[in-house]
């Protein structure tokens, strides 16, 4: 390990938006019939900001997020997953005090892969603070292992994937390990996705693991496999939309087409996944004029993702009440480092 020579790094992780195959990246389900995945990372992020100092206060960790945690040993950190990255990297921290601020552009709760987003975030600070780089194939992985090994979390892979690599991405699940591909969309494409996309923050938060828990369980898994099988399907009818149709706004009708029947399947995967008041803003939107929508994540509450003709935003805005809209911009890096701070 090379000398440390920096005492403050901060990275800046997108979070994501899935477009389809959500539920098919998990490996209860893709180890025995391949999963397929369409989504994106977006201009908002998780922020993670990392000092590293000489000891000189009683307690050697500090964590600033929601709450605020002053703790002499690792074990006793409260959050979950700055705990267990603290723990699985502990050869990195050698033993100085510890600062760990962490903040974000959007809520946590709310389907945009916040959890996933923060461990990217620190594992690459952690690494980035020592002077080594992981590329994002191995921060993702990292990062899968921290939420799905250690802490034994369900879900599945896709939140950590896009967050690290970024852009717009078909990623393929088989056999425990993971294939991502660009997808190569051009500049009136981009403009497309970003005008008739759109999130509305419904305010209703909810534990994504709560949701996963009974939506990915082995059995659930087991008795749903059908469903997952055509969500897996309308991803690829989703990439063949993408390559083959010529107009932007042609394609962008034909996904929400098609992510309005991959929610009608999402819903059928448990009861928890939607909720009356999720129901009635979507048939809402749909009525005002939106091709097809979904709540992203796993579900119960968070943002509600529409695809719509951009001339309908103001009757779609109206319909909803006074849901605040968020704009989609499609963001092409993955976690990175935005500022370091060097010994003198």
């Amino acid at each position: 390990m090379s000398t440390r020579t920096l005492t403050s790094v901060i990275t800046a992780t997108p979070f994501r938006v899935s477009f389809f195959g959500g539920g098919t990246d998990v490996p209860g389900y893709f180890n025995r019939r391949g999963g397929l995945v369409i989504g994106s990372a977006i201009r908002q992020y998780s922020y993670v900001a990392l000092n590293s100092l000489p000891r000189l206060l009683e307690k050697r960790f500090r964590l600033s997020y929601s709450m605020l945690e002053q703790v002499d040993r690792i074990e006793e950190i409260r959050h979950d997953i700055a705990r267990e990255t603290l723990a699985e990297y502990r050869s990195l921290l050698r033993d100085d005090f510890v600062d760990l601020h962490s903040y974000a552009d959007l809520p946590a709760a709310s389907g945009i892969g916040s959890s996933s987003a923060f461990a990217v975030g620190l594992v690459n600070a952690l690494h980035a603070l020592n002077g080594l780089y992981l590329p994002p194939q191995e921060l993702a992985r990292r990062a899968i292992h921290i939420e799905r090994t250690r802490m034994q979390e369900v879900g599945g892979w896709q939140d950590q994937i896009l967050s690290a690599f970024g852009g717009i991405n078909l990623v393929r699940f088989q056999e425990n390990t993971f294939e991502i591909s660009p997808l190569a969309i051009g500049g009136p494409l981009r403009d497309a996705i970003e005008r008739s996309c759109w999130l509305y923050f419904t305010a209703l938060q909810r534990s994504s693991s709560a949701v996963q828990q009974v939506s990915f369980s082995a059995a659930n898994l087991r008795e749903k496999e059908r469903v997952l099988d055509e969500t897996r399907e309308l991803a690829e009818e989703a990439l063949h939309v993408l390559r083959g149709t010529t107009s932007p706004e042609g394609t962008l009708r034909r996904w929400g087409e098609l992510l309005h029947r991959s929610w009608t399947l999402k819903r059928a995967l448990a009861s928890e996944v939607s909720r009356p008041e999720i129901d009635g803003l979507y048939e809402r939107a749909r009525a005002a004029g939106a091709w097809g929508g979904k709540i992203i994540g796993a579900g119960g509450g968070g943002f509600l993702l529409i695809i719509a003709p951009p001339d309908r935003r103001a009757a779609i805005d109206a319909a909803v009440g006074d849901l605040h809209g968020v704009p989609i911009r499609l963001e092409r890096n993955g976690s990175h480092v935005v500022y370091v701070n060097e010994n003198g």
